[in-house]
């Protein structure tokens, strides 16, 4: 069985790959995705970007760059803002007082709950956590509210970054710095939409050696037949639809 939606539009940010040509330049020669940096926030208020950590920024930005007009939220995440943990880990550790605002960030739905509060969202949110197919889980999420209420447009937005140096025995190296969002409705009828099925099927041989949500931004750069991600004895696929 296939299951159609639209996604009417898309952001995406890792270091050194910041615009959709950039993602496109990386979609055709796969690098894999180190370094530093933050992107600009300038554009969202002090006391708001006072309360983001490094992640809480790359989420905020690609968030902010969709319009959404009060879309059902969906995010999702591997590992959260684990580096705020294990701040407060340390602090308890050393018999400090706790920082309120990094335990706020560090709870899995903090990011949604302050992203719904600065875009004057009240639509209800949902926050993901499923281990290496967390983005899978989102997007089957965001297909369901779209079946169950024709209409409804979604803003999906899945991020993560590599667990701190605290983990390391439990450490996924192909976890990447990474922040994507997407605005998705049923399938409509326009020509400035990218639309795609959804389908499940017996598991293939061959496994996905990347992120989920990287593999996807692939997807959306107009790279390979689709998008396939295994899980259990089944198979994913997302391919466009013309």
């Amino acid at each position: 069985m296939q299951y159609f939606f639209s996604i009417l539009d898309w952001a995406a940010w890792a270091p050194g790959v910041d615009t959709e040509e950039k993602w496109r330049e990386w979609g055709r020669s796969p690098v894999k995705l180190d370094g530093k940096g933050v992107p600009l926030v300038d554009d969202l208020p002090m006391m708001f970007r006072r309360r983001l950590g490094r992640l809480g920024r790359v989420v905020m930005r690609t968030a902010c760059d969709i319009p959404q007009n009060g879309a059902h939220m969906v995010f999702s995440s591997r590992y959260g803002e684990s580096s705020q943990t294990v701040k407060l880990l340390q602090d308890l550790a050393k018999n400090e007082p706790l920082s309120p605002t990094k335990f706020s960030t560090s709870v899995h739905n903090g990011l949604a709950g302050l992203f719904s509060i600065h875009s004057k969202n009240t639509a209800p949110h949902t926050v993901i956590a499923a281990g290496k197919n967390s983005f899978l889980h989102a997007l089957l999420e965001t297909v369901a509210l779209l079946i169950e209420k024709p209409g409804r447009s979604v803003l999906l937005v899945h991020y993560d970054e590599p667990l701190p140096e605290f983990y390391e025995p439990f450490v996924d190296h192909d976890v990447p710095m990474l922040s994507l969002a997407m605005h998705l409705v049923g399938r409509q009828d326009s020509d400035e939409k990218l639309d795609v099925t959804i389908s499940c099927e017996d598991k293939l041989d061959d496994p996905c050696n990347m992120d989920g949500a990287l593999s996807f931004i692939r997807f959306l750069t107009g790279q390979g037949d689709g998008w396939v991600w295994p899980m259990g004895p089944k198979t994913w696929k997302c391919q466009t639809h013309v």
